[in-house]
């Protein structure tokens, strides 16, 4: 139950709004039409209750295609709506912070600041 009462604080919620609104490609809406400018902080308040309560619920991505960099090909991108963004957040960031310091140095998937360009370039080494 801790964790939970973790996630869902309103200042760790209020942090991953921060840093999901700070990213500059999340302005994409979701399922629902709706995006991150459109949020309160009464909606933030709303979404720390439903977490705390559990009654919050993910829903389907919308499904979008975007260009690979320097290539003609689409790749498929999921997009969650903006309330789920920030849950979504909320629950990285404080996995990220219990289970970062455990992390072998060669482990590079999923981390902060790491990705297989990273690992690629360890084992070059």
């Amino acid at each position: 139950g801790n964790l939970i009462q973790i996630i869902g604080s309103l200042s760790t919620i209020q942090l991953a709004y921060l840093m999901v609104k700070s990213n500059p490609g999340i302005s994409a809406k979701g399922i629902d039409s709706t995006t991150l400018d459109g949020l309160s902080f009464k909606s933030l308040q709303k979404i720390s209750q439903d977490v705390l309560s559990g009654k919050i619920k993910f829903s389907p991505v919308r499904r979008v295609y975007i260009p690979k960099p320097g290539k003609s090909v689409l790749r498929p991108l999921g997009v969650s709506n903006s309330r789920e963004k920030i849950v979504q957040k909320a629950i990285e960031m404080v996995l990220t912070a219990i289970f970062e310091e455990m992390f072998l140095d060669c482990s590079h998937g999923s981390r902060p600041g790491r990705s297989c360009h990273t690992a690629l370039k360890h084992l070059q080494l």
